[in-house]
């Protein structure tokens, strides 16, 4: 766990909102996964010998108590830096 994510960690802890927070949280919905990244012109990364979708992870699924629901929040820690970089061939 990055430094980042330690601190974030610690403040989701913290929270009173947040009920549950899992790490490396996978996003095993490939139909969705693929659908989001699909809508946002990006293509989705695929093995390129078998063609498989890869099954993507998240740094962190919380599950959020709003307004008396129970709802679950994805969130991913990257520096601004990282953003720019391009980590697969698309």
């Amino acid at each position: 766990m990055s430094d980042q994510e330690k601190r974030l960690f610690y403040l989701f802890e913290w929270s009173d909102v947040v009920t549950d927070t899992r790490e490396q949280f996978p996003l095993d919905d490939l139909d969705l996964a693929m659908s989001i990244a699909t809508e946002m012109g990006i293509k989705y990364p695929v093995d390129l010998q078998s063609g498989t979708p890869y099954v993507l992870t998240t740094d962190f699924m919380l599950t959020v108590n709003q307004n008396g629901k129970q709802v679950q929040i994805a969130r991913t820690v990257k520096q601004s830096t990282e953003l720019e970089k391009k980590h697969y061939h698309c």
